[in-house]
Formats: structure tokens, C-alpha cells, sequence
């Protein structure tokens, strides 16, 4: 005998089929915010990195011009402050800003004895230079800050002044200035040697510490280490020393008087 059975098949109802979408639909919604960040993030730093590359370029011209001549002196700094946009990729702008920078020598074991208002400085000869990329209408910034040299220089001419009479044991201050080709004075990276130059007299040369100055005194220390003073005329000499260039100065003709 044939027995007739029934078979149920079994399927997914509306409901389960609308869950499966919505599950499906929010894990494509999300992996496409993750994407679409991805990308923002990307073009983000992209972006970022070219600005950094800006103001790099523009540092080294700022400093290619300086170093061809075009400071010189502490004056000529506000010659290189600029705002303009960018010529290749006008969404970034770019800003420099520039002042002389007084430094402290106090890097030697020498200038660290002293107080910061007693160290040597260089004054007028290094330049502060900050370069500022920004883009998004000025929200996003890149800032470089660098110290930059003045243009190398020919070192032309000595000149120390200075005048006597100076009476024995006596001391008279003198001081020296160094000029490059264009008579524009070296104010640093320059060091003096001085010493008296005899003609019917002599004297003794106290450098100041700089050695930018000296004091004359009328005596001199004969071999048996007596000191004495002497009558008659002299200069005062000073070798100038500046970028491996010598340069030697001399002051006008010192009486040495009793």
C-alpha cells in the first residue's frame, strides 16, 4: 500500500530577509565611511607634506639670497619678509618673516664663566628667519624656524683709532673697526691681534677680552723684568682676522711723552 506523505519546506520569512539587508546595507555603509576617511586622511597628510616641502624651499632660497649678497647687515633683513601664494599650487600661502637675532657666544669653556649680560655676542650678523605655509582659507599651518649667516665678505681695510700723548705709566684706550670692500663694517666672526709697533718708542698692549679694543700703557718689561717707560713716537698695530683673511691696521703716530 502507497502512503502519501507530506514534505514542508522551509524558507526565509520577510522579516529575516529585511535583518540580512540591514545588516549588509550598515557593514557597506560602514566600510564606505572607513574608505571615504582613508582617503581624507590621505589627501590630509598628502597635503600636509607638500606644505613642509614649501617652506623648505622657501627657506633655502631666503638663505641662497642672503648668502649671494643680500644681507649684510641688520638692515637689510626687512628686505626679505614676504606674503604671496604659492605660484604652482595657489591654495597655499606663504609668509616670511624676518629680524636681526643677537646671539651669545657660549659655546666655549671661556664665555661660560661669565653672566649671560657679560658674554660676547654676534650682533648684526645672523638673521632669524621664520617661513609659515598655510592653506584652508589660514586653518591649517606649517611653520619652519631657522637662523641664517650673512653673506660671506671681503675683508678691505683696518682702521684703529686712538691718540696720544701718553705719559709713562700711563694708558690710553684704542679701538679698531674692520670694513669689507664695499666699506661696510664686519661687526662679527672677526678676531684682532695687537701690539705696539716701535719707532723711537714702545709700549705695552692690554687687549679687552673681545679683543675688539686695547689699552696703550707707556711701560715696557726689560729682560731683567724691571718695567720702564719710554720717550719718543710709536703706532699701535692690530691684525685682523676674518674668514682665513688678514688684514693689519695701524693708528696715526702716538707720542710717548716722561
Amino acid at each position: 500500500m502507497n502512503r502519501i506523505g507530506s514534505n514542508k519546506t522551509h524558507g526565509l520569512s520577510l522579516l529575516e530577509t529585511l535583518l540580512a539587508f540591514f545588516v549588509l546595507a550598515s557593514a557597506s555603509l560602514l566600510v564606505i565611511i572607513l574608505f571615504h576617511s582613508g582617503l581624507q586622511r590621505s589627501r590630509a597628510i598628502h597635503v600636509e607634506s607638500q606644505a613642509y616641502l614649501i617652506a623648505r624651499e622657501t627657506t633655502e632660497q631666503i638663505r641662497a639670497e642672503m648668502r649671494e649678497g643680500g644681507f649684510k647687515s641688520a638692515s637689510d633683513v626687512a628686505a626679505f619678509q614676504r606674503t604671496y601664494p604659492y605660484p604652482e599650487d595657489t591654495m597655499f600661502q606663504v609668509s616670511v618673516a624676518a629680524r636681526p637675532a643677537d646671539l651669545l657666544l657660549d659655546s666655549s669653556g671661556q664665555e661660560r664663566e661669565y653672566s649671560d649680560t657679560e658674554k660676547r655676542q654676534i650682533k648684526g650678523s645672523a638673521a632669524k628667519v621664520q617661513v609659515t605655509v598655510t592653506w584652508n582659507s589660514g586653518a591649517k599651518t606649517v611653520r619652519l624656524v631657522t637662523l641664517m649667516a650673512e653673506a660671506p665678505r671681503r675683508l678691505a681695510s683696518v682702521t684703529v683709532t686712538g691718540s696720544g700723548p701718553i705719559s709713562a705709566g700711563g694708558r690710553t684706550r684704542f679701538d679698531v673697526q674692520a670694513s669689507d670692500s664695499d666699506g661696510l663694517p664686519i661687526k662679527d666672526g672677526l678676531s684682532f691681534i695687537w701690539w705696539v709697533e716701535p719707532m723711537s718708542a714702545t709700549g705695552t698692549v692690554v687687549p679687552d677680552r673681545d679683543t675688539r679694543g686695547a689699552e696703550v700703557v707707556n711701560l715696557t718689561r726689560l729682560e731683567d723684568g724691571t718695567l720702564t717707560s719710554t720717550v719718543g713716537v710709536c703706532k699701535v698695530a692690530a691684525l685682523a682676522t676674518y674668514e682665513n683673511q688678514e688684514v693689519i691696521g695701524y693708528s696715526p703716530v702716538i707720542n710717548m711723552v716722561p
